[in-house]
C-alpha cells in the first residue's frame, strides 16, 4: 500500500478502534463513530504527516466521506488536479 493510503488507514483506524489492514475503503467516517472534533484532529495528522495543506471546504470529504474517497481526495492534493467534488463510495475494501 502506498504512504497515502496506509497514513489514511493507520489514523483513521486509530480514531475508529480499528486495526487498519480491517479498515473498509466504504466505511464512512461519521458511521466509524467519528466526531467532528476527531475529524479536525484527522486532518491535523493528515497534514503533518503527509506535509500538505488541506483547505477548509475540502473538510467535506472527511466529514461525509469514505476511507477510499478521502485516501483519493489526498492523491488528488498530493500528486496535483482536486479530486471529486462530492464524497462517493469506492470499490474494494
Amino acid at each position: 500500500m502506498d504512504v497515502v493510503g496506509q497514513a489514511v488507514r493507520e489514523i483513521v483506524g486509530r480514531y475508529a478502534g480499528i486495526a487498519p489492514e480491517n479498515l473498509n475503503l466504504n466505511a464512512v467516517l461519521e458511521e466509524l463513530g467519528i466526531d467532528s472534533l476527531d475529524t479536525s484532529e484527522i486532518i491535523l495528522e493528515f497534514e503533518e504527516r503527509l506535509d500538505l495543506s488541506i483547505p477548509d471546504e475540502d473538510r467535506v470529504f472527511f466529514s461525509e466521506g469514505t476511507v477510499g474517497t478521502v485516501i483519493a481526495h489526498l492523491h488528488a492534493e498530493l500528486f496535483g488536479g482536486r479530486g471529486p467534488r462530492r464524497p462517493e463510495r469506492v470499490s474494494g475494501g
